[in-house]
């Protein structure tokens, strides 16, 4: 049985905030749905829209939490088991559909913007990290690499441009300074996680055998 590496266990740590968060928002969600159809005076047809409006949030929110909690779960356990690498492979799939989904929705919109081009990133790193499982490329790796140092440095960039923004209108801001500063704490453990994951899955020659 394989050793766990310290890098997994520390993006396991690093993923496992991340995962809380949505199992937060997660919980949120359903108690704001069942206060809501919970109310007696609701007519029929107000019940089945309100259906219809959470459904799609539920289900993209438990999504979520079933992608990190995979990645939670071999982090800290099945990353020494053989199963483990179908989990990664599966959580990474799961979230490249979801950006693939959300990027397609963006460009049909007509939404080319930079969350846009972040989504097409993502989609990108996490293709990578699922094939890296069945398939120990170096060229998928540093690909990889490569969507995950562009998707950093462009979430960096957003992240001065909104302290810019905040500054200047903090007297009318609508929503608290630090709540903002958890939300990037939060963006920057989910890339600290998958950096390290990445790095992790560095494909390694094999050792030469004497002869």
């Amino acid at each position: 049985m394989k050793k766990t590496n310290r890098g997994v266990i520390a993006a396991g740590l690093c993923l496992l905030v991340y995962f809380l968060n949505e199992l937060l928002l997660l919980i949120g969600s359903l108690r704001m749905y069942h206060t809501l159809v919970s109310d007696t005076r609701l007519s029929v047809q107000a019940l089945e829209a309100a259906n219809l409006s959470f459904a799609p949030t539920l289900i993209s929110s438990a999504v979520r939490v079933l992608i990190y909690l995979l990645l939670v779960l071999y982090c800290f356990f099945l990353n020494r088991s053989k199963a483990g690498g179908w989990l990664f492979a599966l959580a990474f799939l799961l979230e490249a559909t979801r950006c693939g989904r959300m990027f397609v929705d963006n460009i049909s919109n007509g939404f080319v913007n930079m969350d846009t081009v972040c989504l097409a990133l993502m989609l990108v790193f996490c293709l990578a990290m699922a094939l890296l499982k069945a398939v120990r490329s170096k060229l998928i790796w540093g690909l990889g690499g490569i969507a995950l140092g562009i998707y950093l440095l462009l979430t960096i960039a957003d992240a001065v441009a909104d302290i810019g923004t905040i500054i200047r209108n903090q007297p009318i801001a609508s929503f608290p300074w630090w709540l903002q500063i958890v939300t990037w704490g939060l963006a920057l453990c989910r890339i600290a996680g998958f950096f390290l994951l990445w790095r992790q899955e560095k494909p390694v020659p094999p050792e030469s055998t004497p002869e």
